[in-house]
């Protein structure tokens, strides 16, 4: 007897036992003359579910299939699925909350019951299905109760829900079929929305937003590498892998949302109905939290295969901009600033000088960076590190320059960014390191041939002074980065505690793997870790406990209030507080005067920086400071007694 025969012949059996429990309690009769006997009611329930185009099929209590009806081989792809789980047929995050239901189904409890599921047809490709279950059933044989589940295919009724509004049109005319509407504004391959569909919802969504006063965030998503797929396991794994992101992008999201597919290994969601930008942040996050767990792609008759992906996503959101060819333009920068970074990751569009940059002007910019760096036009300024108690120098930040050129942005706003978001920050990081480490040992040099002087100059255990670098999240992310570092040490012939390496606030994402080992590895090398502009949004006691970080630079926006709000002192109190009970050393940026310095003594901060010690100084003029040990302020008098803490 086949599987089929035998899943006919249980169910034949469970509808006579429920039409005899029928007869026994009332239940409804077949009409008084009627001419169908128990044979041909028989033969049309078999004709019945052996054509109906539902799938009807039979779950035991492990959750197997125990038999199905022929059409799943239309509806799922998946002729004679009897023997294997159910669960397979659902995207990996589902799994358990499905297999839950199931369980709760068996003993009875009908709220349990979900409705819309999206399952895996045999392609790779999502189907939608509306779920309905019987009563649990035992049948005679069956270990355990059984559920009779009912699948009917809503994907149709999905997409078509979601087809464009007038502002589009129809290319098919009105007599347009729903299957050749369908395929006109999706992407063939994974089902999903196409970019025409896409723009025009942008369209409506942006409207809905200025009438109703939401945030629309507009998200584009890379695989990165995808390339190396397609060369390792050949292009028919690589379409499958598309298809099986597709289909954990379609199931993540909520129902407002639209995942598209824009072509290649580039996808797009619209995040509607938020009320901030960081609600579409969240939903970012969310996003590259999905690829923490491997593809497995199985089928088209291929051998299992495991792929492990990571991708970027670039955000831009109504914030920035309301119309649609500027939010997706707005994206694709943020996303090419993702890829510059490292990858792996997130980042949200944000107005900056290069936004004003025309094609031309950005390409002419990234030449004139190449040639600068050929010709080594930048230089390297100084600014002294002071101990608010006594004036003396601690140590000195390293501030890059492009001084005036015919070519490209000059200024450190402009050029920084065009450095790291075209890749060019990874050599000019390397020649920094090098002209900072020769300046180092020069002053190490200065010191040991004017040693009358290094008694007055106690710089925490770091003699001469130190000096810190500027790391980006690209610097921090390249593998190569901690051997550029090691090699400039080397030359240079310098104690490893004598570099800092700084690292923008903005770097420390949660889940940055590749961040914190090259923390580590720094920190193996003796070099010390600083976090710049601490308070900016995104680290936290957490990072200062998890991470090998000594210094840590205040931001100077806290700074410049100090003195008029209560508030923004017992903040900047509870900083110095707390980095000084975890043994981290703390420098308040931004100091402008007299009043600032003595308020951040008052307060317990060791050191400062700002216009009110030093302006960055060239490289001359910071080696015979850094002889002289102290930038020599004396344009003012201390009140010895300290200031009092600023009332409201």
């Amino acid at each position: 007897m086949t599987a089929d025969h035998r899943g006919w012949s249980t169910l034949q059996g469970a509808a006579h036992d429920r039409r005899g429990a029928g007869a026994r309690h009332g239940g409804p009769r077949e009409p008084r003359g009627s001419t169908h006997g128990p044979g041909s009611t028989e033969a049309f329930l078999q004709a019945l579910v052996q054509n109906v185009s539902d799938v009807v099929m039979m779950v035991d209590h492990a959750g197997w299939i125990r038999w199905a009806s022929p059409s799943s081989a239309q509806v799922l792809g998946f002729p004679g699925r009897a023997g294997r789980p159910l669960v397979e047929l659902l995207p990996a995050h589902d799994r358990q909350a499905f297999s839950h239901m199931l369980e709760l189904l068996r003993v009875g409890d009908p709220s349990a019951m979900r409705d819309y599921w999206w399952m895996v047809r045999g392609d790779r490709t999502p189907v939608k299905i509306e779920l309905s279950c019987s009563s649990p059933l035992r049948l005679p044989g069956a270990h355990g109760l059984v559920l009779v589940l009912t699948l009917h295919d809503v994907t149709a009724e999905h997409e078509q829900e979601h087809e464009p509004g007038s502002g589009l049109g129809d290319p098919y005319g009105p007599a347009a079929t729903p299957a050749v509407g369908h395929r006109a504004f999706h992407d063939p391959l994974t089902g999903l929305v196409g970019r025409a569909l896409l723009l025009d919802r942008v369209d409506q969504a942006l409207t809905e937003s200025v009438r109703e006063g939401t945030v629309i965030g507009l998200l584009l998503i890379d695989i990165d590498d995808f390339a190396a797929v397609n060369d390792a396991h050949g292009h028919d794994t690589g379409d499958m892998l598309l298809v099986a992101l597709a289909l954990r992008l379609a199931t993540t999201l909520r129902a407002s949302d639209t995942a598209a597919r824009l072509g290649g290994d580039r996808f797009a969601v619209l995040v509607r109905d938020s009320v901030t930008p960081g609600d579409v942040e969240t939903v970012a996050e969310r996003i590259t939290d999905l690829f923490t767990e491997p593809f497995p792609l199985d089928g088209l008759g291929t051998e299992r295969v495991t792929v492990l992906v990571e991708v970027s996503v670039g955000i831009a959101t109504t914030e920035d901009s309301l119309d649609t060819a500027e939010l997706l333009g707005n994206a694709d920068l943020a996303l090419r600033e993702a890829k510059a970074a490292g990858k792996a990751g997130w980042r949200r569009h944000r107005p900056t000088p290069l936004d004003g940059l025309s094609p031309t002007d950005w390409l002419q910019g990234e030449r004139g960076l190449a040639r600068a760096l050929e010709n080594t036009e930048f230089s390297v300024l100084y600014q002294p590190i002071v101990r608010l108690a006594d004036d003396s120098l601690v140590g000195f930040e390293a501030l890059v320059r492009w001084p005036g050129t015919s070519q490209g942005p000059e200024f450190p706003d402009q050029f920084l960014p065009l450095a790291e978001q075209s890749g060019q920050i990874l050599p000019l990081g390397a020649w920094v390191l090098d002209q900072v480490t020769a300046e180092i040992a020069r002053w190490a040099d200065d010191s040991a041939a004017t040693g009358a002087r290094a008694g007055r100059r106690d710089s925490g255990g770091c003699r001469p002074p130190y000096a810190s670098v500027n790391a980006s999240a690209r610097q921090l992310r390249d593998p190569g980065f901690t051997d550029t570092v090691r090699r400039s040490l080397d030359r240079a012939r310098i104690a490893p505690a004598s570099l800092v390496v700084e690292l923008p606030e903005s770097a420390l994402r949660r889940g940055d793997h590749r961040v914190a080992s090259c923390l580590e590895a720094l920190a193996g090398l003796g070099v010390r870790i600083a976090i710049d502009d601490f308070g900016t949004g995104y680290a936290s006691l957490g990072f200062l406990r998890d991470l090998p970080v000594s210094v840590l630079k205040i931001d100077r926006s806290f700074i410049d209030q100090l003195g008029h709000s209560p508030e923004q002192y017992s903040l900047v109190e509870g900083v110095v507080a707390m980095a000084e009970s975890l043994g981290v050393e703390v420098v308040a940026k931004g100091v402008e005067n007299a009043s600032q310095q003595l308020l951040l003594l008052s307060m317990g901060c060791p050191l400062g920086q700002g216009f009110w010690f030093s302006t960055p100084l060239a490289a001359d003029r910071a080696a015979a400071v850094a002889a002289e040990g102290t930038v020599g302020v004396t344009n003012w008098t201390r009140d010895e007694r300290g200031p009092s803490r600023p009332t409201s």
